[in-house]
């Protein structure tokens, strides 16, 4: 057991303890009991394997973690189209939604036939080329659009 002089420093520390944080000090109440028993060797083996259960059942727990990071991450670097996503109608068909200017790409294609990456920004407004180039070359990948070029232009058509 301890003697007076490490009972009565271990009051002066539980005593700063709860100026500190009194939520702190209610927690600690379970440490001052073992270090006042700290001489039982049956209650240290208590203790530790009490720890080490603890510590197992944390790192499976993280390991579970780690492997759903894991299905994330691929399924995001495995994605085809961020942008479209399939869905199930209810016959049980597949189909994709597409976002609003992927569509009104798509129309405009159909309606006029094949067409080129000029006309497509001309007729969405686009400020750059770039847009609507990332776009149509987006419903190319997907399968949506055909391409085919034309001297210096490509020309994109539906399938």
């Amino acid at each position: 057991m301890l003697d007076s002089e490490s009972l009565r420093k271990i009051q002066e520390s539980k005593q700063i303890v709860q100026k500190i944080s009194e939520s702190f000090s209610h927690n600690t109440e379970d440490i001052i009991d073992l270090m006042q028993k700290n001489s039982d060797p049956v209650l240290l083996a208590a203790v530790m394997f009490k720890l080490a259960q603890e510590r197992e059942q944390a790192n499976k727990e993280l390991h579970k973690i780690y492997e759903k990071f894991d299905e994330i991450m691929l399924e995001l670097k495995t994605r085809t189209s961020p942008q479209a996503a399939l869905e199930i109608s209810p016959d049980g068909r597949r189909f994709q939604t597409l976002p609003e200017q992927d569509q009104k790409i798509i129309t405009i294609i159909e309606q006029k036939g094949p067409t080129s990456t000029q006309e497509i920004r001309a007729a969405l407004g686009y400020a750059r080329l770039n847009s609507a180039s990332q776009r149509l070359n987006g419903l190319f990948k997907q399968g949506l659009l055909k391409k085919v070029q034309s001297g210096k232009k490509v020309l994109y058509f539906t399938p």
